[in-house]
C-alpha cells in the first residue's frame, strides 16, 4: 500500500506540474490560463498533503502545502467558469464568495499546525455544504449554456466535464463522511485516488490539444455587414442566407429561436452554422449574436420619438427578449449603459 501512495500522489503531482506548463505555454492568453495554473499549484498541495503517516513530510513543506491546498477548490470553480461561461469576469461577488468559503478552511488548518484555538464543528458541515453548493452551481453553468455554445470543442467537452465533476464529488462526499471514520488508516490514500482520475482526465484534455475550448479574453465581434471578406468562399452562400433571415425575416424576433432551429430552416448541419458565427462573426454564443440584432432594433425604436410612450419592458418582449433582466444585462453589455440611462440621454 505505501508503494500504491507514492504512485498515486507522485504521477497527480508530476501531470499537475505540466498542467501548469501547458497553461502558461499553450493558452495564453486565453482567460482561463492564470485559473489553471492557480488550480494545478493547489492541487499539488493537496496530493502533498494526502500521505499516510509512513510518508509523512518534513514540517516546513507539511506546513506549506497545507494551506496552499486550502482555495484549491475556488480556483477550480473560477477555471471551470472562465472556461465554460460566456463573458466570464472576476468580479467582487467571485472574491466574496471565494474568502468566505476559504476562511474555515484556513482556520482548520491553522488549528491543525497550532495556531490557533478549534474552530467550532459546525464550520466542517459548512465547508462540505459550501463543496456541494459550488459544484452545482457549476453544473448549473456548464449545462445551461451547452445548446447556445458556438465554440464546438468546449461544446464537446461540457458534458464529460460534468461527468467528472459529479463522480469525484460524490466519491470525495463518501470518504469525507464515511470512510476516514471506518478506515482512517487509508481515508488519505483513497481520497488522493478519487481525486487522481479528473487530475488524469484534465492532463488529458489540455495536453491533446484542445487549445481551441478556451477563449482569448474579448474575442472581436463583427456584425453581418462587414464580415463579408472573412468568409470562406464555401460559407458564402450560407453566409447570404444567414444574412437574409436576420435582415429580411428578422428571425431574432422569435424568442424561443436556437441554433438547431435556424439550421435546419438553412438547410446545413448546426455545426457548420456554429463555425460559421464563431469564426466568421466572433461570437461564442447564440444568444450573443441574436441578441446584438435584436439591441439594434431596439435602438431604432428608442431613436424615434413617437415610441417614447412605448414601456421599456414592451419593446423588449416585441423584439425577442423574454423578460425585462435578460434584455437589461444584453443591453448594457452592448451599449455600456442601461436602456432607461440611454433614453433619458437621448432625451
Amino acid at each position: 500500500m505505501l508503494l500504491l501512495d507514492a504512485l498515486i500522489r507522485i504521477s497527480a503531482i508530476t501531470m499537475l506540474v505540466f498542467l501548469a506548463i501547458a497553461a502558461f505555454r499553450d493558452i495564453r492568453p486565453s482567460r482561463s490560463w492564470l485559473y489553471l495554473i492557480l488550480a494545478s499549484l493547489s492541487m499539488i498541495g493537496v496530493f502533498f498533503s494526502l500521505n499516510s503517516s509512513q510518508l509523512a513530510l518534513p514540517n516546513g513543506l507539511a506546513f506549506i502545502s497545507g494551506f496552499l491546498n486550502v482555495p484549491h477548490l475556488i480556483f477550480v470553480w473560477l477555471f471551470a467558469l472562465s472556461v465554460f461561461q460566456t463573458k466570464f469576469r472576476l468580479s467582487i461577488w467571485h472574491i466574496v464568495l471565494g474568502l468566505i468559503y476559504t476562511f474555515p478552511i484556513f482556520w482548520f488548518r491553522a488549528y491543525q499546525f497550532g495556531l490557533t484555538l478549534q474552530p467550532p464543528f459546525w464550520l466542517t458541515i459548512g465547508v462540505s455544504i459550501g463543496s456541494i453548493l459550488l459544484m452545482l452551481h457549476l453544473v448549473w453553468v456548464i449545462v445551461a449554456e451547452r445548446n447556445e455554445d458556438l465554440v464546438e470543442e468546449r461544446k464537446r467537452s461540457r458534458w464529460a466535464f460534468v461527468g467528472v465533476l459529479i463522480l469525484v464529488t460524490i466519491l470525495t462526499a463518501i470518504v469525507d463522511l464515511y470512510l476516514i471514520a471506518v478506515w482512517p488508516n487509508w481515508a488519505h490514500l483513497i481520497k488522493a485516488a478519487t481525486i487522481w482520475p479528473a487530475v488524469f482526465a484534465g492532463s488529458i484534455w489540455i495536453l491533446r490539444g484542445s487549445k481551441a475550448a478556451f477563449v482569448v479574453d474579448a474575442p472581436k465581434q463583427t456584425s453581418l455587414s462587414n464580415a463579408q471578406s472573412l468568409v470562406s468562399a464555401k460559407d458564402r452562400s450560407l453566409f447570404s442566407a444567414l444574412q437574409n433571415s436576420i435582415n429580411e425575416d428578422r428571425i431574432y424576433l422569435d424568442s424561443n429561436m436556437t441554433i438547431a432551429q435556424l439550421a435546419k430552416d438553412l438547410g446545413v448541419t448546426s455545426h457548420r452554422l456554429r463555425a460559421l458565427i464563431n469564426q466568421s462573426l466572433g461570437y461564442e454564443n447564440f444568444n450573443q449574436f441574436l441578441n446584438a440584432s435584436r439591441i439594434k432594433s431596439i435602438l431604432k425604436t428608442f431613436d424615434d420619438p413617437d415610441n417614447d410612450h412605448i414601456p421599456i419592458l414592451t419593446i423588449a418582449l416585441d423584439n425577442g427578449f423574454r423578460s425585462l433582466s435578460p434584455f437589461n444585462k444584453a443591453f448594457k453589455d452592448i451599449m455600456g449603459q442601461t436602456p432607461s440611462q440611454y433614453r433619458k440621454g437621448r432625451g
